[in-house]
């Protein structure tokens, strides 16, 4: 069974569908709430889990109800939770949504307590990186924090997977730990206007793979000097299938509202 360790974010999500989205100082009634556990980094440890994966987790909690139900929903999934660090003085970290009949929707976010995870606190759970046979991030988390666990997977030998989301800059001597980027078009757009120098040239040292609907993936290097893609599709082993798979674009719901 492959193991993967996940550092990242957890939250409680409120979903409001709606017949049409408010306007400004508006209020839209009619609405049917559905609350799901999720987060970019509890999302991709879930779908790490059920793609068969053994999954450890580090990350941070309120000490609330909402941080005990996301641990008590995490451990369920059969997902080690150990690295899970509490923060007293933030709450769990919340989403509130509003999706209308179009799909189309509008999304406030309050970090919490995932803003609050330090290395100090981070470094309860390295064991898991040790353990891993690949990490798992994105940047929900402060940049820190993912910087150190890259740099702790480096040092086991361990492969990374890097979601750039939200979309920072970020510095090459971060992006120069990640094996696999995973970034969307926009982000992609983002992180080499970010990195562009003044010259127009780009340096981003990591791999990236584009998942493909048909299951295969398109690998690349984003090298020193210019992007230069492969010319072929290709499988690119289990990772990079991984890395597909867990990308933002496939979040699932940690567990459905009435579970």
């Amino acid at each position: 069974m492959p193991r993967v360790c996940v550092i990242g974010s957890a939250n409680l999500d409120f979903t409001v569908a709606l017949p049409r989205l408010p306007r400004t100082g508006e209020t839209v009634s009619a609405g049917t709430l559905l609350v799901d556990r999720g987060g970019k980094g509890a999302n991709q440890a879930v779908a790490a889990r059920r793609l068969g994966a053994e999954v450890r987790m580090i990350g941070c909690v309120g000490d609330d109800d909402s941080g005990g139900e996301i641990r008590r929903a995490l451990r369920e999934q059969g997902i080690g939770v150990d690295g899970i660090a509490t923060s007293s003085d933030a709450a769990t970290g919340t989403a509130l949504i509003f999706v209308d009949r179009e799909g189309r929707n509008q999304i406030g976010v309050a970090p919490g307590a995932n803003h609050r995870l330090t290395v100090e606190m981070a470094r309860a759970g390295q064991d898991a990186i040790a353990w891993a046979e690949v990490l798992v991030s994105q940047l929900e988390v402060p940049v820190p924090v993912v910087r150190w666990a890259l740099e702790t997977a480096r040092r086991h030998g361990v492969p990374t997977v890097l979601n750039p989301a939200p979309v920072q800059e970020l510095s090459d001597e971060l992006l120069s730990l990640v094996t696999y980027l995973t970034p969307n078009a926009g982000e992609v757009a983002a992180l080499t206007g970010n990195v562009a120098r003044k010259d127009g040239r780009v340096r981003v040292h990591a791999h990236v793979v584009l998942g493909r609907r048909d299951g295969s993936a398109l690998a690349g290097h984003l090298v020193s000097g210019r992007v230069r893609p492969t010319l072929e599709m290709m499988f690119v082993e289990e990772r990079a299938n991984l890395a597909r798979t867990i990308d933002e674009e496939s979040t699932l719901p940690l567990l459905d509202a009435d579970s």
